[in-house]
């Protein structure tokens, strides 16, 4: 089952919503020199560039992935990685 374009609209607004921030954030970096202004810029468009790839997911079969991650990531490994993770952390 594809995901209609109608059922993506939140995603294109997300998209041009983030590219706008991201302009903005980069405009208000050029007049002021922050630093943390140029790193809020670039995590905006890496925030753009995960709405491009929901958009190309939403394009994929949904069955299909859902059956493909499930075969991949099983719960029970990945709750093993997650205490052994823990585990070096602490």
């Amino acid at each position: 089952m594809r995901v209609s374009l109608r059922e993506m609209r939140a995603v294109f607004a997300a998209l041009a919503a983030n590219l706008g921030i991201a302009l903005a954030k980069f405009v208000a970096f050029l007049i002021t020199g922050s630093a943390s202004m140029l790193a809020e810029s670039v995590h905006s468009v890496a925030d753009t560039g995960n709405e491009v790839l929901l958009l190309v997911g939403g394009r994929e079969d949904l069955p299909n992935a859902i059956a493909f991650s499930s075969a991949v990531v099983h719960p029970k490994r990945c709750t093993g990685w997650l205490s052994r993770l823990g585990g070096m952390a602490t």
